[in-house]
């Protein structure tokens, strides 16, 4: 008995032991578990910082420079320091990678030897463009409050049309698919023309910005920057290929230009020669002011201006199943057309839309400030035929 009474007490000591030892070890273990979870909760907090720190350096593409500095101080807005962040560009600049990695120095781990966790996140974002409605529901909208949009000659708009004003509808012969929408009253000749609907006293739509179409299309990078003189002293047709910006200066071409490619000019410009005075192959024309084409135009892309955009020809023709995009930011477009079909759009938020002419199809939209004078035989669709940009305003994504 006394012997078994010894048994008893040697292994009760050893359970002690080992369960003391367990006890450390458990202790251990959760104190581990509770540095994991610290852990975790820190990694989608730098997750979250290194999202948004794309997100928001997206929107300074393309200047590098401006981009990282925005990218570093939106990480350190979300707790943490810019010296762990590298911030990274691709695919031709329109995407941003942010990246960020510290070391977290544990609070209980280390009675198991784990002093260190490492954190680590990484998030890119590219720009996109949220598809936009407003004035681009219509296929003619007339922006101002102070005065009427005004239909008379022949035509056919299989779509709808709205005035932020006064809407009269005199045709010889007209028919609106879709609604007829005026802010204010509606002046109809039941005899000559056929409507969808008649919605006088519709709501305001506001102009809608179209800038951002401006910054789809436009190069990040330029091939060539020749001076504004030495474009304007060139003889004979002016052949621009690639990318080219003409550094500041107004450009004056007395005989024609071919562009193949995209072409930037900080100042007026003027085209003169014989038809067509400027052949446009599918790129785009940006000019920092005014535009004169002084005879006619031929070709597609883009043509957009600071200032007024003028097509003094009476001929101008567009390239067949391909779209053309003219917009002038804060001044008037005037285009004459004559058995043409056009598809795209003409936009004008701050000034006069002048399409005048004869027999031209136009798929796509006519926006302006103003609508006067459209052609005397008209008829509209919706575009189905692809732009070089997406209607909308710029939204940020992430990739991933």
């Amino acid at each position: 008995m006394k012997k078994f009474l010894n048994f008893l007490k040697r292994e009760e000591g050893a359970v002690s032991i080992f369960m003391a030892a367990a006890m450390v070890l458990l202790l251990g273990f959760a104190a581990f578990a509770v540095d994991i979870g610290l852990h975790n909760i820190k990694k989608a907090q730098l997750q979250t910082a290194c999202d948004a720190a794309a997100l928001a350096a997206i929107y300074n593409m393309p200047d590098r420079n401006q981009a990282r500095a925005t990218a570093r101080s939106y990480v350190e807005k979300n707790g943490f320091s810019q010296e762990s962040v590298t911030v990274s560009f691709s695919n031709d600049n329109k995407q941003v990678t942010v990246q960020a990695q510290l070391d977290e120095k544990t609070h209980f781990a280390s009675i198991l030897g784990v002093n260190k966790l490492k954190l680590a996140a990484r998030a890119t974002a590219a720009m996109g463009v949220q598809s936009g409605g407003g004035v681009f529901d219509y296929l003619l909208f007339h922006g101002d409050t102070k005065s009427g949009l005004g239909l008379g000659g022949v035509f056919n708009i299989y779509g709808s049309v709205h005035s932020n004003s006064t809407l009269g509808l005199w045709p010889s012969r007209g028919y609106i698919m879709g609604a007829a929408q005026a802010c204010g009253s509606i002046n109809f000749n039941d005899w000559t023309c056929t409507v969808g609907a008649l919605v006088p006293g519709a709501d305001f739509v506001p102009m809608a910005d179209f800038s951002d179409c401006v910054d789809q299309v436009m190069p990040t990078h330029w091939t060539s920057n020749p001076t504004a003189a030495s474009i304007s002293n060139q003889g004979g047709k002016v052949t621009f290929i690639g990318n080219t910006k003409v550094q500041k200066g107004d450009v004056h071409i007395s005989m024609g230009c071919i562009v193949k490619g995209n072409l930037y000019v900080d100042g007026n410009l003027s085209i003169s020669g014989g038809a067509p005075v400027c052949t446009l192959d599918g790129g785009m024309i940006y000019v920092n002011g005014n535009i004169n084409f002084n005879n006619t135009f031929r070709g597609d892309g883009c043509v957009f201006a600071k200032g007024d955009i003028n097509f003094r020809g009476g001929n101008n023709s567009i390239t067949p199943n391909r779209p053309i995009a003219l917009y002038s930011e804060t001044g008037d477009i005037d285009f004459t057309t004559s058995n043409t079909h056009v598809h795209g759009i003409v936009y004008a938020p701050e000034g006069r839309v002048l399409v005048v002419g004869e027999h031209t199809t136009f798929h796509g939209s006519i926006i302006g400030k103003t609508i006067q004078g459209m052609p005397a035989n008209l008829t509209m669709y919706e575009n189905e035929i692809e732009l070089p940009f997406t209607i909308g305003s710029r939204v940020a994504f992430l990739v991933e």
